[in-house]
């Protein structure tokens, strides 16, 4: 069990508050997967952000309520444009990592959460070493 309370089963560690005993990624983070039991009981996986995710941004876009766009995007839009949903899913694994949050699998699969990080290229004209 989490600290959080959620319950966590020996072949999912790796997810949300345990330390990964092996990750699933098979040698390539693009592959990263974890499952986890919320306290609901709800199942969701976690996994990488994939190229052919961008129906499943899409719909979890069009489901945010006008309130979560504008503080998401600061100002309100009806959709993601092209361009926003190619760098919402063409990630490199490498300066940047990007991980969405699912429930249900296959063509029932949707996008409730994600994240992203990326690594500060280190100094630059902006920045001065100390």
């Amino acid at each position: 069990m989490t600290a959080s309370g959620d319950r966590i089963s020996k072949e999912l560690l790796g997810s949300i508050g345990n330390p990964p005993a092996k990750l699933r990624t098979n040698g390539d983070l693009r592959n990263y997967s974890a499952t986890h039991i919320l306290r609901n009981g709800t199942a969701i996986l976690i996994r990488a952000v994939r190229p052919d995710d961008k129906m499943l941004f899409r719909t979890a876009f069009r489901n945010l309520d006008r309130d979560s766009v504008y503080m998401r995007f600061m100002g309100y839009k009806k959709d993601l444009t092209k361009t926003e949903l190619e760098q919402a899913t063409n990630v490199d694994f490498d300066r940047s990592v990007a991980l969405v949050a699912t429930v249900g699998s296959g063509e029932a699969e949707t996008i409730v959460a994600g994240s992203r990080y990326v690594a500060d290229a280190g100094p630059g004209p902006h920045r001065t070493r100390r």
